[in-house]
C-alpha cells in the first residue's frame, strides 16, 4: 500500500513551491553607476585574515558612504565573495587574492582572466588597486607598466570611455621590501604613466593611498601587508574622495553598450543561510617547515645531503604556497611540497648515514607530517569546492545534486581533520636532540596549537555540510510532496545543527538554519496511508 498526501499536505507544498519560483525570479534594478573594484587580496579580502578579525575590506566602507550620501552605483564584478559576517553591502568585486597586474591580464591557472571577467557587466568606472604581489615577487618595473598599459587596454576595449582611478599602493610593514622591491618606485612612476596613458574619453586619475598610510598600525599583524579597519577606512576615504568628484560633475560619460549586469538567484528565505566557503590566505595552512640551522658540530655526509635538499625543496614549496592567495596557485604549491617531501621521506628511509643518523631521523619525521599537512590542505579545498557546488546547485532548486556535493564536501573535511590530527601526532613525536636543526620546541609549541584549531574546524565543517545534505534531501522531499521523508531528513538536519549551536565559526547560521527547519516542521500536515 503506497502513502498518499492529504489534500491540505498538497497545498502546502504547492504554496512552498509558488514562494521558491517569485522569489527566484526577482532581480534588482540596475543602477546608475557601474563601479568595478579590481584588485587582489586587498580589494577581495579574506574570512581567514591575519589577525583572526573580520576584516570586510575597503568596499564596504567605501559602499556604506556612497549609500549615506544618496550616491546611485552599482559594483560590479564576476564574484561576490566573501560573505563577510554582520557586514552587508554590494558584494560584487573583481578581487583575486596572490595575482600580480600580469596575471589579471593573462589568468593564473584556470582561475581565468580580466577579458573573460568582462563579458558578464560593463564598469563605467574602474578602481584599480593592483601592484602589491608584484612588489612580493619583485616582478621588473618595465613588466609592472607593461602589464599597467594592457589592463586599460582591456578595460578600454569593454568600454572606450571608462574613467580609471589607479592607486598608489599603501605601504607594507617592512620598510626595506618598500624600497628595495619597488613599491616606493612604482608609486613615485605612476602619475607620469597616466598623464602618458590617459585620453580626453577615457581619462585615467592616480589616487594617493601611501600617503598617511602606516604599513604596521594599518595592517593586520603579524604580515603587515593586509590592512586592517584604520587601513580600509583610510582606502575607503581616498578612493570617496577622487570618485565623487566625477560623480558630483556628472562627467562619468555613459557606457556605449549598456548591458544588464547579472544578479545572483537570491536563496530562497525559507532556506537556512549558508556559511561562506572559507577563503584561502595564509593563515588557512601552516607555517614553513623549520629552517635547518647547522652547528658547528654537524656532520653533513653526502648521502644524508641528498634527502636534505629534497627536504628544501619541499620548504620552499611550502613557503611559496603560505605566500599565495590564489587557490590554484596554493594547490600548485602544496602538490609540489608534497612531492618534494615524499622524495625526502623516501630517500631518507634508504639512506646510510650513520654519523646523520639523528638528522635523518628528523627530516623523516616532519617530512611524514608535512605531506599529511598538504594532503589535509587540499582536502579543504577540495570540500570548499564540493560546498560551493552544493550551493549553487541548492539555489537552481537541484536538490538531490546539492545533497550529493554537501555530502561529498563533508567527507573531505573529515578526511582534512583526521589528516591535520595524524600531522600534529607526527610533529609531537619528532626529536630535535643531536641534530643541526637547533631547538625545535619553541616551532613545536606554535605549530601544534595551530594545526588543532584547523582540525577542529574541519570536523565541525563535515558536520555543518552533513546538516546541508539533509536540508537538501528535505527540501527535494518537499517539493515530491513527501512529508514524511521531509519530516525525517529534515529533523536529521535540525540534529546536526543543534550540535554546532556553541561553535565560535557556524553558531549562528546553524541557530538559524535549525529554527527554519523547526518552524517548517510545524507547518507539515500529518501523514495518512
Amino acid at each position: 500500500m503506497t502513502c498518499r498526501l492529504p489534500s491540505e499536505g498538497r497545498v502546502w507544498f504547492i504554496l512552498v513551491g509558488i514562494v521558491l519560483v517569485a522569489l527566484a525570479l526577482g532581480g534588482a534594478a540596475e543602477a546608475a553607476t557601474r563601479i568595478i573594484p579590481l584588485g587582489d587580496s586587498l580589494t577581495k579580502g579574506m574570512l581567514d585574515t591575519d589577525d583572526g578579525d573580520v576584516h570586510p575590506t575597503y568596499r564596504f566602507w567605501l559602499w556604506e558612504k556612497l549609500e549615506e550620501n544618496g550616491y546611485d552605483v552599482n559594483f560590479v564584478g564576476s564574484q561576490n565573495s566573501p560573505a563577510f559576517p554582520g557586514y552587508s553591502f554590494d558584494r560584487d568585486n573583481e578581487g583575486h587574492g596572490g595575482f600580480t597586474i600580469g596575471g589579471v591580464v593573462d589568468g593564473v591557472g584556470g582561475s581565468g582572466k580580466l577579458s573573460g571577467w568582462l563579458k558578464g557587466y560593463t564598469p563605467d568606472m574602474a578602481l584599480v588597486l593592483l601592484g602589491t604581489n608584484d612588489v612580493l615577487h619583485q616582478v621588473p618595473m618595465e613588466t609592472r607598466f607593461k602589464n599597467l598599459d594592457r589592463l586599460v587596454e582591456t578595460l578600454r576595449a569593454k568600454n572606450s570611455k571608462i574613467t580609471v582611478f589607479v592607486a598608489k599602493l599603501p605601504p607594507t610593514g617592512d620598510s626595506l621590501r618598500n624600497k628595495n622591491s619597488g613599491l616606493i618606485t612604482f608609486n613615485s612612476r605612476l602619475s607620469g604613466w597616466a598623464s602618458g596613458e590617459s585620453t580626453a574619453g577615457s581619462r585615467i586619475i592616480v589616487v594617493d593611498l601611501y600617503s598617511g598610510y602606516d604599513g604596521r598600525a594599518d595592517n593586520q599583524a603579524p604580515l603587515y601587508i593586509h590592512p586592517d579597519e584604520s587601513g580600509e577606512k583610510k582606502i575607503a576615504d581616498r578612493w570617496y574622495a577622487a570618485i565623487t568628484r566625477y560623480l558630483e560633475q556628472g562627467e562619468i560619460p555613459e557606457t556605449e553598450t549598456p548591458t544588464t549586469t547579472p544578479t545572483a538567484t537570491p536563496t530562497p528565505t525559507a532556506t537556512p543561510t549558508a556559511t561562506p566557503t572559507p577563503t584561502v590566505t595564509p593563515t588557512a595552512t601552516p607555517t614553513a617547515t623549520p629552517t635547518a640551522m647547522p652547528t658547528a658540530t654537524a656532520t653533513t655526509g653526502a648521502r644524508y645531503q641528498e634527502a636534505r635538499a629534497h627536504y628544501g625543496s619541499g620548504g620552499a614549496a611550502w613557503a611559496q604556497a603560505w605566500g599565495a592567495y590564489d587557490v590554484g596557485v596554493i594547490r600548485q604549491f602544496l602538490t609540489q611540497a608534497k612531492n618534494a617531501y615524499s622524495t625526502c621521506l623516501k630517500t631518507a628511509n634508504r639512506v646510510d648515514d650513520p654519523a646523520n643518523r639523528a638528522n635523518l631521523a628528523l627530516v623523516k619525521g616532519i617530512s611524514a607530517a608535512y605531506v599529511d599537512l598538504a594532503d589535509a590542505a587540499l582536502a579543504m579545498y577540495d570540500g570548499a569546492d564540493a560546498f560551493e557546488t552544493g550551493r549553487s546547485r541548492m539555489n537552481a532548486g537541484n536538490h538531490a545534486a546539492a545533497a550529493s556535493s554537501f555530502e561529498k564536501a563533508g567527507k573531505k573535511f573529515a578526511d582534512s581533520r583526521s589528516l591535520f590530527i595524524r600531522a600534529t601526532t607526527g610533529l609531537q613525536s619528532v626529536s630535535y636532540a643531536g641534530t643541526e636543526y637547533g631547538d625545535g620546541t619553541a616551532y613545536t609549541a606554535t605549530i601544534v596549537p595551530i594545526l588543532n584549531d584547523k582540525g577542529a574546524y574541519m570536523g565541525e565543517f563535515s558536520t555543518y555540510a552533513g546538516g546541508w545534505q539533509h536540508t537538501a534531501l528535505a527540501y527535494g522531499a518537499m517539493v515530491d510532496g513527501d512529508p514524511a521523508k521531509f519530516r525525517s531528513d529534515a529533523t536529521e538536519a535540525m540534529a546536526l545543527f543543534a550540535g554546532l549551536r556553541t561553535s565560535p565559526a557556524f553558531g549562528a547560521d546553524a541557530s538559524a538554519n535549525h529554527g527554519i527547519l523547526q518552524g517548517l516542521l510545524r507547518q507539515v500536515p500529518s501523514t495518512s496511508g
